[in-house]
């Protein structure tokens, strides 16, 4: 079996603090190359809300972009500082029981992670929180949202059929509905975004709150 793992929020816990600094990073960012608002904290607090409510940073960043009516080049400026590396200063951790889980799944399967951001600053994350790469077979870092291209070159790669690959991650229409598409099984992570935007029954195979639930999963699968 081939199992594909997203990063954020389903194997690393970035909501939160981390999520907040990030944010408050991309905000500076665009500010210092022009973007104007009338009072710092007032416009820091209005990107926090549309981010709670959106299936991902990059839609938030172009709402609150849009409401400003300023200019789509803040919109790169923002999402390029949001999703590079971080400074080096800070303290990130994995979910619950993520390296049993890897640890565990990777004495049978063949595990793989495709993650959107930048490489460098999601290799960092992984190792502040002290994630291995050695778990993976193989590590995607896509620089946009479509990861069904991915899947589909792992599948090719690992030559396994659909049916016997299980794609896991939080956000339903960029991490599971492409897999779903493909004959893919689909995990849904409860966590970060996971924990507020929900998928329809159809959209998803299994929904689960721990990763630690993913070994039943996979045991009961037999795949």
């Amino acid at each position: 079996m081939l199992i594909i793992f997203d990063l954020d929020d389903t194997l690393l816990d970035v909501s939160g603090k981390f999520m907040d600094l990030k944010l408050e990073s991309a905000f500076d960012a665009m500010i210092a190359e022009g973007l104007a608002v009338t009072q710092r904290q007032a416009g820091l607090d209005r990107l926090k809300e549309i981010n709670q409510s959106s299936a991902n940073f990059m839609d938030a960043l172009r709402q609150f972009i849009a409401e400003l009516k300023e200019h789509d080049r803040f919109v790169e400026i923002g999402a390029k500082r949001y999703y590079g590396a971080t400074e080096s200063n800070f303290t990130l951790e994995t979910v619950p029981g993520a390296g049993v889980v890897l640890a565990a799944l990777k004495k049978k399967h063949t595990l793989a992670l495709v993650s959107k951001g930048d490489e460098r600053g999601q290799l960092q994350k992984m190792s502040k929180a002290g994630l291995s790469r050695d778990f993976f077979s193989a590590i995607l870092v896509t620089d946009d949202y479509e990861k069904k291209k991915y899947y589909w070159q792992l599948q090719k790669k690992f030559n396994v059929p659909a049916h016997s690959i299980i794609v896991i991650g939080d956000k339903v229409a960029t991490d599971l509905l492409p897999a779903k598409e493909l004959g893919m099984l689909a995990v849904h992570m409860r966590w970060g975004r996971g924990k507020r935007v929900f998928p329809k029954e159809s959209e998803v195979d299994y929904s689960i709150t721990d990763l630690r639930e993913l070994l039943k999963i996979v045991e009961e699968l037999r795949v």
